[in-house]
């Protein structure tokens, strides 16, 4: 089965993480929960999640294990997830392989773009976070809920949460399984 690697850290945006990995999930993909602080991470409404994944520094992740890697948003889980060194090595390695990289609210503008990732994709983010965007060679999209530019998929916030999740889906199963999947969870 793919997998799909969604590290957490405190502060994380809970319908962020939690809703693209149960559309993940019910596309047959596995979602894995990484903790960068542990094995149990809280998210910024105080929702604890137990992370299937364990902690980074337990697991390792090895990029060659996983089709894709998802970074929810929140602040100030954002920057902590830009900070680490071992999630920016994996993630770099995962796009230079060509493989999904998708991010959420802040985090595709202080995490991905801030690591020159985004240069020349059209991306979106939480708004008010667009010049970020644009100093890391985005051009920010600001008309819809999320956008998928070649492996980069990206959305704005939690209430883009679905839309996101299942563009993921889409990027990794193709349009037919996220069609089949929005009839199924009945979205819109």
């Amino acid at each position: 089965m793919s997998r799909v690697l969604i590290p957490l850290t405190e502060g994380f945006e809970e319908s962020e993480a939690v809703v693209p990995a149960d559309l993940l999930v019910r596309a047959e993909v596995e979602a894995v929960f990484v903790g960068l602080t542990g094995a149990s991470v809280t998210g910024s409404h105080g929702i604890t999640v137990s992370c299937n994944g364990g902690a980074w520094n337990d697991l390792k992740p090895d990029p060659d294990d996983y089709v894709a890697v998802f970074l929810p948003g929140g602040m100030p889980a954002a920057l902590r997830l830009s900070e680490s060194a071992e999630l920016k090595a994996f993630t770099e390695a995962m796009a230079a392989a060509g493989k999904v990289v998708a991010a959420i609210c802040a985090s595709p503008a202080v995490v991905l773009a801030d690591w020159g990732l985004l240069k020349g994709k059209i991306a979106c983010c939480y708004p008010g976070f667009e010049p970020k965007l644009r100093e890391g060679g985005a051009q920010p999209w600001e008309i819809g809920p999320c956008i998928a530019d070649g492996q980069f998929v990206t959305g704005r916030g939690p209430g883009a949460a679905f839309d996101t999740g299942l563009a993921l889906v889409a990027a990794l199963k193709g349009e037919a399984a996220a069609t089949r999947l929005k009839e199924q969870v009945v979205y819109r």
